[in-house]
């Protein structure tokens, strides 16, 4: 009953047995680069996650791709979602449909520069950094 007048994609695994509104297109599991071109068009990803995710990978592949997320305020989203930044962390149902009316407020670069610190090219380099950092002689001896 929401938000008649905007299309919404349902993309994921998983069986349901709940009615899908007619502007809401149902796709399923997407590969890579399916999501990428998805991604691409999308005016924000939604994730109303009930599960405390430990990272959220799904904000990272949205933030990359430019594109805000509106998820949960709970689990790894508190680290890859800055509110009102980079996307919209919510705790209940009226947060989520403020997110939605308020999603033109977040900047794709915006989205895109904040991610890039979760970037797998931007883990390693501070990965090797860090190791570099610690390797010194006698720091760890079997004897």
């Amino acid at each position: 009953s929401h938000f008649p007048e905007k299309k919404f994609i349902l993309a994921g695994q998983g069986n349901h047995d709940f009615y899908i509104p007619p502007n809401v297109k149902e796709v399923g599991l997407l590969n890579p680069i399916q999501r990428k071109e998805y991604l691409a068009d999308a005016k924000a990803v939604i994730s109303p996650s009930f599960y405390p995710e430990p990272f959220g990978l799904t904000a990272v592949e949205a933030g990359l791709s430019g594109t805000p997320l509106i998820c949960t305020d709970h689990g790894g989203y508190t680290e890859t979602i800055k509110d009102g930044h980079n996307g919209f962390r919510c705790s209940y149902f009226s947060d989520f449909i403020d997110a939605i009316n308020n999603i033109d407020t977040i900047k794709p670069k915006d989205c895109r520069k904040f991610t890039e610190r979760f970037a797998a090219e931007t883990l390693i380099k501070d990965w090797e950094k860090y190791l570099h950092k610690i390797n010194r002689d006698g720091w760890y001896n079997l004897d």
